[in-house]
Formats: structure tokens, C-alpha cells, sequence
């Protein structure tokens, strides 16, 4: 009769198990756990409440995940139930129920429990167990491993508040089994969620690699890649810096209540630790918790604990750095690294990509707008070529220069006999009565001496300029000007002034433009003055040879009469 009773028992828990794995047929953990709790509870009645929780390997901490049979259920998931002693130091006393079922890996049944030194709360902790139990403190209970393989990633915790010894040696080998079947399935949850993370891992960094390399754009590319990082790696802050020689700038963050004020902020390679590590190594750094890390200065107890640098190689060579930073210690794994690792590589490529595409739209430019620069210059030297005439000259060069600088007013200015400066022509016209004398201004005097170019962004600061300020810029609303000699053989023939009504600093290509310009129109300038100067000596001596002719005639003449 006892081997029929003994076998009836094990058949009713065979069918219970059935029953049991049958119902756990979730991939989230917290239903899984709740089946587990519920079900045990059911079999178990003397079970009075029973919670299940993981464990927090960074915190130290046993959680609850689901509580039934509190008179507060939802106050004792507040509960933290530390794995740490009171002075700080990882709890080693065998009566610390959870520590030693962590340890040993098996099941545990306390026939009467010393609550104050078996559970070791928290005054807070206390309190909220006091909440949740109305008060009542377990008598007897019984604690079981969620332990798939080698690893425990939890517990099962009976709690009965009436009775001493409470729950047999079958009472504590049927909740093993069913912790046991409820760990294989949260392992296989684990499992399932890890690949269905890693698989929107590996989309959203295909995703974020089309992004990137679909710009070539080096602007739209680092304001927008943290963004794309966010996809793919969690982070609480984010910032790139980027390397010129041994100064790291930062280019764009993220996460920060200041990010645009971070904008332009630099730090010297060899200031920083990590920095120096990642350059001469090429690999990511990682810091479980930046508190005990040397390499972090203790000013202030840090918000964010994790950190993780990765550096961007192209050719070799580290161009930039990304550092990522998250709430949690120990928070970024090896998948984690593996994945930003990749992402680098991609940014690393886009940047690249968009600097040498960028680098040849400035080329390209360059190329453009020497050809357009030659293009005018052969221009105007056939059209200078064409004429003899000072007055064409000037205003043929201005108009040419008035378009390729975009100016507002091109003027000539010449040296006069005497020395003096003539305001010839401007273009295009103003109201002035041309030639008009510039009396009195320092800057030509020293122009004059120099043979140099000047240019100024504001017309009004410079004492030089003051006696045309009012009588001349003024009135036609100036307020930036290049003034470029017409310097040819080591002669000083007079100056191009070139104006703009706006505050422009002409740039080093565009000086360079002027006095290519201004030096075609010098030689030209020179050769019609020598043209002028020839023709006067020719008809000087065409009146001379005239006059001399005709006295010969009468000599000649009067020789006759005489004869």
C-alpha cells in the first residue's frame, strides 16, 4: 500500500510537470516567472507567499521580478535583497540565506528562520517587507537555484509565516523541478531575445552604414552619425573627436544638457590617458566603472559609470575617437564592442569618403575658377592690345575687375604732373565732374613710397583715408576697399581703387587677381605713353624737317636771285 501511495505521488508530480512545461510556453521572462511562482504556490500550499528574482551582478542585488501572496505584492518588488554586508565588504557569513544558495548552487530549507541575520535588509528594505507582509515575519522557508547549466541567474523563495519546518525534503525536490524546468526556459528566453537583439543589431547597423555612406557630405555627416550610433550601441552621452596632429576637437555630442557649448572643445593627445592608449594601440578601450579607474579624475561622483572609446582608423592612422558613455557599470559586453567596432570602421569610411569628395569639389573649384580667371586675363589683354588711349585702358580694366570681384565701384586714380592724384574715371559712373583732384591723403603719399597694396574692411577706421571719407566713400556708401598699384618697368603710373558697400575682406586669390589685372593694364598704360610720346616726337620732327625744308628753299631761292 505505501509503494501505491509512493507511486501515486510521483505520477501526480510527473503530471504536474507535464502540466507545468506545458504552461510555459512564453519567451518573456516575467510571465515565465510568474507561471513558476503561481504554480508552485498551487502545489505547495503551505507556500503562504513565494517571490522569484534575478540577479543584478553589477549592483550586488537579488530583485524581485514577481511577488504573490503579500498582502502587498507590489511593495515587496520595491524590496532589494543585498548581497553586500553592512560594512561594505561582499557578505561572507554561511547565514546569509541567499548568499549561500548563490554559492552553493543547491536548494536550501531553513526549518526556522533568524530574520534579522539570515535576511539582512535595509532600514528602507525593512520597512517596505513590513508593508508587504502586514507586519509578519517568515517562520520557516525554503529557497531554490534558477540554474540552467553552470550559471544561476536567480532564485525561487518560499516563505511561510505559521509553521516551523514548513516544507519537506518532497516538498523541496518538486519546486526543484519545477525551478529547474522555469531556468530552462528563461535561459531559452535569454537565449531567443539575445539573437532577436543581435538581429536588430545587425539591421539597424546595415541601416545606419546605407546612411552613412549615401552622404558625402562631411557636415550632414557628422551632424547626423550619433544619431545613427544611437541604433546601433545604447549610450546616456555620445561625443567624436576628431584628430589634427596631436589635438583631439570635439565635432558633435550628444546627451549632454550643454552639447552645443562642447562644440570646438579641444584636449592635447597626451593629456589624456585613454586617448594616448587608443592612438598607439588602434583598439577600443573600455571601463566597467570609471569610480575605480585611475584614469578618470575624481573630481565629482560621475553620473555615468560605463565607458567605451573607439577610434577611427583610415590607412593606419587614428583620425578621430568616439566616446560613448552609459548609467550602468560593467554595462557595455563584448557584443556591444564588436558592434561599435564595426560602426567605427563604417564612420570612419564615410568621413573619409566625404573629406576626399569634398577635397575634390574644392579642387574642381579651384580648377573652375583659374580657368575663368585666365579666361578673363586673355580678354583683357586683347582688349588692352587694342587700344592706345589711356582713358579706354582704365575703363575697359575697371569694368573687367568690377565683374570679377563683384565690386561695387572700381576707380583710377593717376599721378598727375607734379605729383598730384586724379580721380580719372569711375565705373560704373558716379555724379562727380571728372578728372577731379584728390588733395591731401596720407595713404597715397605712403603707397607712393611702398609701391605695396592696401586693403581695409572699414573705411572709416583708417586715419589715412579720412580726407576721402566724407568728400568721396561717403556719399556713395563705401565701406571696404582694395587699392592695387599700376606698377610697370619700376614706373608708378597710379592705383585702381576697387570698392564694395558692404564690410568685406578681400580675400588672398582675389589681391592676387587685381594685381595680375592691374599689371596688364600698367603695361598697357606704359605703352601708350610711350606710343603718346613717340607720336609727339615724330610730328616734332615731321614740323622740323618741314621748317628746315622750307628755309633750305629759300635759301636757295635768294642764291639764285643773286646769281
Amino acid at each position: 500500500l505505501r509503494l501505491l501511495t509512493e507511486t501515486k505521488r510521483r505520477l501526480d508530480e510527473v503530471n504536474l510537470l507535464l502540466e507545468f512545461s506545458r504552461s510555459l510556453g512564453s519567451l518573456e521572462p516575467e510571465s515565465i516567472l510568474t507561471t513558476l511562482v503561481e504554480n508552485v504556490r498551487k502545489v505547495l500550499p503551505q507556500a503562504q507567499a513565494a517571490w522569484a528574482g534575478m540577479i543584478h551582478e553589477q549592483q550586488l542585488t537579488v530583485i524581485p521580478q514577481v511577488s504573490k501572496g503579500y498582502a502587498d505584492d507590489d511593495a515587496h518588488r520595491m524590496i532589494r535583497y543585498s548581497l553586500v554586508s553592512a560594512t561594505g565588504i561582499l557578505a561572507d557569513e554561511p547565514r546569509l540565506l541567499l548568499l549561500r544558495v548563490l554559492r552553493s548552487g543547491e536548494p536550501l530549507r531553513v526549518a526556522e528562520v533568524d530574520f534579522a541575520t539570515q535576511y539582512q535588509l535595509s532600514s528602507e528594505d525593512l520597512m517596505r517587507y513590513r508593508q508587504a507582509t502586514r507586519g509578519k515575519l517568515p517562520v520557516s522557508c525554503m529557497i531554490l537555484p534558477l540554474r540552467p547549466a553552470d550559471r544561476i541567474s536567480g532564485v525561487l523563495v518560499l516563505e511561510n509565516f505559521e509553521t516551523n519546518g514548513a516544507f519537506s525534503p518532497e516538498d523541496e525536490a518538486l519546486a526543484y523541478s519545477f525551478a529547474q524546468q522555469a531556468a530552462l526556459a528563461l535561459d531559452n528566453a535569454r537565449l531567443f531575445q539575445a539573437a532577436e537583439s543581435r538581429a536588430d543589431q545587425l539591421l539597424n547597423l546595415t541601416r545606419a552604414s546605407a546612411k552613412l555612406t549615401a552622404s558625402l557630405r562631411q557636415e550632414e555627416l557628422i551632424s547626423s552619425l550619433l544619431d545613427y550610433l544611437a541604433t546601433v550601441i545604447p549610450y546616456e552621452t555620445a561625443t567624436l573627436w576628431m584628430r589634427r596632429g596631436n589635438v583631439l576637437s570635439i565635432l558633435a555630442a550628444q546627451g549632454f544638457e550643454d552639447n552645443d557649448s562642447r562644440i570646438g572643445l579641444t584636449a592635447a593627445v597626451e593629456d589624456s590617458a585613454l586617448f594616448r592608449e587608443m592612438i598607439k594601440t588602434g583598439e577600443p578601450v573600455t571601463v566597467r566603472d570609471v569610480r575605480a579607474d585611475p584614469r578618470f579624475p575624481a573630481m565629482v561622483e560621475p553620473e555615468n559609470l560605463s565607458w567605451l572609446g573607439m577610434p577611427l582608423i583610415v590607412k593606419g592612422e587614428v583620425i578621430g575617437l568616439l566616446a560613448l558613455e552609459k548609467r550602468e557599470a560593467g554595462f557595455y559586453t563584448p557584443e556591444h564592442i564588436h558592434a561599435a567596432a564595426t560602426f567605427a570602421g563604417q564612420v570612419a569610411a564615410a568621413l573619409e569618403n566625404a573629406r576626399l569628395f569634398e577635397e575634390s569639389l574644392r579642387r574642381a573649384g579651384e580648377l573652375d575658377q583659374r580657368s575663368r580667371r585666365l579666361a578673363l586675363l586673355n580678354r583683357l589683354s586683347e582688349e588692352l592690345g587694342a587700344s592706345l588711349e589711356m582713358g579706354t585702358i582704365l575703363q575697359v580694366t575697371a569694368e573687367h575687375m568690377l565683374g570679377a570681384l563683384n565690386a561695387s565701384i572700381v576707380a583710377g586714380v593717376m599721378i598727375g604732373p607734379g605729383g598730384k592724384y586724379i580721380l580719372e574715371m569711375e565705373t560704373p559712373p558716379q555724379r562727380a565732374h571728372l578728372p577731379m583732384a584728390l588733395l591731401d591723403v596720407p595713404l597715397f603719399d605712403r603707397l607712393k613710397d611702398s609701391r605695396g597694396i592696401f586693403s581695409t574692411i572699414q573705411v572709416s577706421g583708417e586715419p589715412d583715408l579720412a580726407p576721402m571719407v566724407e568728400g568721396y566713400f561717403a556719399p556713395r556708401g563705401i565701406l571696404s576697399v582694395l587699392i592695387v598699384p599700376l606698377l610697370a618697368g619700376g614706373t608708378l603710373y597710379g592705383w585702381l581703387m576697387v570698392q564694395k558697400n558692404v564690410s568685406y575682406r578681400f580675400t588672398a586669390s582675389a589681391i592676387e587677381l587685381a594685381r595680375t589685372v592691374c599689371n596688364q593694364a600698367a603695361i598697357a598704360i606704359q605703352n601708350a605713353r610711350l606710343f603718346e610720346e613717340t607720336r609727339t616726337l615724330s610730328e616734332f620732327l615731321e614740323r622740323r624737317v618741314e621748317e628746315r625744308t622750307s628755309e633750305l628753299r629759300r635759301e636757295h631761292q635768294n642764291s639764285q636771285t643773286l646769281l
